[in-house]
């Protein structure tokens, strides 16, 4: 850990937290004109060479010329404010994260997200700057700190500072958390009651977790619930500013995008039985995804999940993550008229008592796999039309009749999101059969738009002209040995979801692949009876389809 001295602002590193001295630590939202490392190891560099290495804590400006240039910049002002507040609490050293960590450096950087939450937990204190919180007036200035805060509460909780990502840890962690306007005027401190108060109203935290900054009893969904209001201003930071709240590391990949907030959930479902994390709301669910995995796309789609319980339960669960499914446990429950499709309870998510458990709704796609679906619901078994009856025995007692589920984690595209799409690319179909025999014959129609370097087919410019077409918008077939029969997959951007893809081949028990990443098995018996298997996964990216098929053969 890399500290700023108070009166020098000269860097000192603490290599573990038995040497680490007390320190306060500084939490804001950050501005334009940030000092870097970068910038303080100039300025220092400046003040060295002025022969000039006075203390910083009186408030006059240094005028040599590499210092001037720093000082002017409005970040520098944080730093002094930091500096001489600590020399007032009589701290030899604070922390900033815009100054104290070598952003060039991405060893340094994960280091230090990954850290930063126990950082602030092991501050002795942490000074909470609002840059767009104004001084109060002078006659509550001089009245005593509970009318300061009774009369500001409001104004202070609606700052910025309560909505972005980063500052969640930065409010639960530090034991001591002081709160200071634009000028640096005190106004109150979090353990305030008027305070304390008005900030779970306004951000759904607890009062014991603000005071005490103990969550462990808090289920995952509800953490969740607590970011999906707050903004980041880079989209991976939504999943790396919780790595703290949620007790996980994992190595920073800032490129990634959306898929840093997927990773973030496998991290933490590899560590916890905790199911609520799987009891998210998709509020565009009409509009986007028809079919969906059992991970959330953002914390937004926790919100609802403020008051959810979970309370672990006497069963050996089953949770894995996999690379193309999640394993878990659940009640499942067969919804009437609607054939495949269950209400998949999740254990001990939702009260105390478990006949009130939650549940999403899922379907079959073949043997124990399953596709989340409705996904802007969440229910329990009573509002799904089922009653208590329905989970007694012949004892009468409640009943667990619990599977194991295998949920697809790539959502597949709806009707209106494929007939967007521009291109298709193909994926594993270079991929060689267990018997050692390849692909043969591969062919594509119609071939013009067919780019075999990228394996890419386009759809063309004018979305109406292939929209008009009365035939399969693509076709690919391909053959395998000397037996074989061609195997065609066509796919049809006119038609609807469940019928866009198409695998023909004569001895086949089925020919359509049924609205979900799926899996064909069949057996074909001339002479040698072998066994071939086509996955098939079909995913949206921007305007692109991303058609990933596997096939494999061997000797049955």
């Amino acid at each position: 850990m890399r500290l700023l001295h108070s009166q020098t602002l000269e860097f000192k590193e603490f290599f573990n937290q038995e040497s680490t001295p007390p320190y306060a630590i500084l939490s804001h939202t950050w501005g334009d004109e940030e000092i870097t490392f970068k910038d303080m190891r100039k300025y220092l560099k400046s003040v060295r060479m002025a022969g000039t290495q006075r203390p910083i804590v009186d408030g006059e400006m240094l005028v040599n010329c590499g210092q001037a240039i720093i000082e002017r910049m409005s970040g520098f002002k944080k730093i002094r404010y930091c500096a001489e507040q600590a020399t007032m609490d009589n701290l030899d050293y604070f922390w900033i994260d815009t100054c104290c960590i070598d952003k060039s450096s991405s060893a340094e950087l994960s280091e230090a997200i990954n850290s930063m939450f126990r950082w602030y937990r092991d501050s002795t204190v942490c000074y909470a700057y609002l840059s767009d919180l104004a001084d109060p007036p002078n006659a509550i200035v001089v009245a005593d700190v509970n009318s300061m805060a009774r009369a500001m509460n409001k104004q202070l909780a609606n700052s910025a500072w309560f909505t972005r990502g980063w500052t969640l840890q930065e409010l639960i962690a530090p034991r001591k958390l002081i709160f200071y306007t634009a000028s640096w005027t005190e106004v109150a401190e979090k353990n305030n009651w008027y305070l304390r108060r008005r900030i779970e109203k306004q951000t759904g935290i607890p009062v014991p977790v603000l005071l005490t900054g103990d969550f462990s009893r808090c289920s995952l969904a509800q953490r969740m619930s607590w970011a999906s209001s707050r903004r980041t201003t880079r989209l991976e930071d939504e999943a790396y500013c919780l790595l703290g709240i949620f007790e996980v590391h994992m190595p920073l990949l800032y490129g990634e995008g959306e898929h840093a907030f997927l990773r973030l959930q496998e991290a933490i479902i590899r560590q916890s039985d905790d199911l609520s994390i799987f009891a998210w709301k998709d509020s565009q669910a009409a509009e986007a995804y028809m079919y969906r995995g059992l991970l959330a796309r953002s914390a937004s789609e926790f919100a609802h999940c403020g008051g959810l319980l979970w309370d672990r339960i006497s069963i050996n669960q089953t949770l894995e993550v996999g690379s193309k499914e999640i394993t878990i446990d659940a009640e499942l429950r067969p919804l009437a008229n609607r054939p495949d499709e269950y209400l998949a309870l999740l254990p001990g998510v939702g009260g105390h008592d478990w006949g009130d458990w939650l549940g999403v709704f899922v379907q079959k796609i073949t043997d124990n796999h399953f596709v989340r679906v409705q996904t802007g619901r969440v229910e329990d078994f009573r509002a799904a039309g089922f009653s208590d009856a329905d989970l007694q025995g012949k004892d009468g007692e409640y009943t667990l009749d619990i599977s194991r589920v295998c949920v697809r984690n790539n959502p597949v595209l709806s009707r209106s999101n494929f007939a967007e799409a521009r291109e298709i690319v193909l994926t594993g179909v270079r991929n060689r059969p267990s018997d050692g025999e390849e692909l043969r014959d591969f062919r594509i129609w119609p071939r013009e738009r067919w780019d075999e370097r990228s394996f890419t087919f386009s759809f063309g410019d004018h979305v109406e002209q292939d929209m008009s077409q009365a035939q399969p918008t693509g076709k690919f077939s391909f053959d395998f040995g000397a037996h074989s029969t061609p195997v065609v997959i066509t796919f049809d951007r006119t038609k609807d979801i469940d019928t866009c893809l198409a695998v023909s081949k004569p001895w086949c028990f089925c020919n359509v692949i049924p609205r979900y990443n799926g899996t064909l098995l069949r057996y074909e018996e001339r002479g040698i009876q072998q066994k071939l298997k086509i996955e098939l996964a079909l995913v949206l990216k921007r305007d692109r389809c991303v058609l990933d098929m596997t096939v494999s053969l061997s000797r049955a």
